[in-house]
């Protein structure tokens, strides 16, 4: 069955579980599809999934009265994407380009594990 944000809005405000079931059906889908196109790593985009879920009905009570579930969602997705965002950035491959010829530098959380230089 189907509920309407409403109807999930008011049974998660009382702890009804059906309720947290019910939203966590109709959007962990979407949510986790989401997460993992931004982040394309399943573990984080799990670990992310899930502390959306927990933000989500710990901060029912600062909902705005004229914003839906969903739309609460899906800022609550935005929020966690833009904190996890810049802790990725760490791990991208960087490309440094100076005169006559061209860097690649692979680097980790830690450190840079390697740099191959290639000549023009």
């Amino acid at each position: 069955m189907e509920y309407s944000d409403k109807t999930l809005m008011q049974g998660l405000r009382t702890g009804d579980e059906r309720a947290f079931e019910a939203m966590y059906e109709k959007f962990f889908p979407k949510v986790f599809n989401h997460v993992f196109l931004e982040l394309q790593n399943q573990a984080e985009a799990e670990q992310v999934t899930g502390s959306i879920f927990f933000d989500l009905v710990d901060s029912l009570d600062k909902l705005p009265h004229d914003m839906t579930l969903s739309a609460w969602v899906y800022k609550l997705t935005r929020q966690h994407l833009a904190r996890a965002t810049p802790a990725r950035r760490k791990l991208d491959t960087r490309f440094r380009w100076r005169a006559g010829e061209a860097s690649v530098v692979i680097q980790t959380e830690k450190e840079a594990v390697s740099n191959v230089c290639v000549q023009r």
